[in-house]
């Protein structure tokens, strides 16, 4: 207790023996140890805690404040201030004790419950908002993000260690599930069991172990997408066909390259910063509203792009003719006006691959759709 209140930092031996000769015990002056983080706390449990800490919250040995609060969050004899503090950053948030009968229970070669608690929460506060997962001191069960968090502390089987490279991704996927509710899906076969993420319906990975593939068509997904799915490094997104409600993500992960979203209810306007990764765009038979100019800029990759069916307003933009390798491209069924620019249909001509330019023939003049308008 002594060195966790003077903030004793590891180098500060002077600190560290005036602990000692205060508060230790004659028969505990005799103990030795190689550790240099032995002086600490007193359990081997406490020691590989801080270490973990340090590690997942890249604490550097000058700063003294990160190294604290690890300290202050591995004590046992300092884990009444675990209970404090919850409106603050990830550093003071709460750790939970999910099964207080089993606190002193070691597990990941010897820290407690508690201990991986903190850890895990601080590693968790990179990507999600920690005001989603507690509320008053206590997690959240009514938000995504604190049944996700409870489950992956308390409730999977799978037992994840703190520095576990899989944990932000097991998260993730358990907030998608609780986000949309999972338990009503028409296929749920794994979610949330102790089986490896990778096997999961619908989720795809590479040789790595990260996720890259997410496609869950017609599951029956119903709410809205959780913003922590940018934390992934997905290539493929496939939602279609679901029940989806809500906003576009403001961002997704650098390297998207399909992102499949047609037939849901999704509703404002599509971010102008979508990744320039991507190659296919499949937003069709939504409640999208907005203009197609920083949609149609921000994409010069993109082969195929429906926005068929939805409520954009507004002129086709010149700068569809940045799209050199476009194949498929549908405007219909929205609230488009104007004329197809004619630096558009140049492209067209040249570009051979170009299967299908379609819009509202009776609202956008167009010498060059296909199929074609005709009177």
């Amino acid at each position: 207790m002594c060195v966790v209140q003077s903030r004793c930092d590891d180098d500060d031996t002077g600190c560290q023996k005036k602990c000692r000769d205060k508060c230790c015990k004659k028969s505990d002056k005799s103990k030795s140890s190689s550790s240099e983080f032995s002086e600490f706390c007193d359990t081997e449990g406490e020691v590989r805690c801080r270490q973990i800490c340090y590690d997942a919250q890249n604490c550097s040995r000058d700063d003294k404040e990160c190294r604290a609060e690890c300290r202050n969050k591995c004590c046992d004899e300092d884990n009444d201030n675990l209970e404090k503090d919850s409106g603050k950053d990830g550093r003071n948030e709460p750790a939970p004790t999910p099964r207080p009968t089993s606190s002193s229970e070691t597990l990941c070669n010897g820290i407690t419950r508690k201990q991986r608690a903190s850890v895990v929460f601080m590693r968790l506060s990179l990507i999600t908002d920690v005001e989603n997962i507690y509320s008053d001191g206590k997690i959240d069960m009514e938000t995504p993000q604190g049944q996700a968090y409870k489950w992956i502390l308390s409730d999977d089987d799978r037992v994840l260690c703190p520095l576990d490279t899989t944990l932000e991704q097991r998260y993730v996927l358990a907030v998608l599930y609780y986000s949309t509710n999972g338990d009503k899906w028409t296929d749920n076969d794994k979610w949330l069991s102790e089986s490896s993420e990778c096997s999961w319906i619908g989720v795809g990975c590479n040789f790595r172990g990260e996720i890259d593939t997410i496609e869950l068509q017609g599951f029956n997904l119903d709410g809205e997408l959780p913003s922590e799915l940018q934390a992934l490094k997905l290539d493929i997104l496939g939602l279609e066909d679901n029940k989806l409600s809500g906003r576009l993500l403001e961002t997704f992960n650098d390297g998207l390259v399909r992102l499949r979203l047609s037939n849901n209810r999704l509703t404002g306007e599509v971010p102008s910063t979508l990744p320039l990764s991507l190659v296919a765009l499949y937003l069709a038979s939504n409640e999208l509203k907005g203009t197609l100019d920083g949609v149609i800029g921000s994409l010069p990759n993109m082969r195929q792009i429906q926005l068929q069916d939805n409520k954009f307003t507004g002129r086709i933009p010149d700068s569809l003719r940045e799209m050199k390798n476009l194949r498929i491209a549908r405007f219909e069924d929205n609230r488009i006006e104007g004329s197809m620019p004619p630096e558009v249909c140049d492209v067209k001509s040249s570009n051979s691959g170009l299967a299908v330019l379609s819009v509202d023939c009776e609202a956008v003049d167009c010498d060059c759709c296909i199929p074609e308008c005709t009177e």
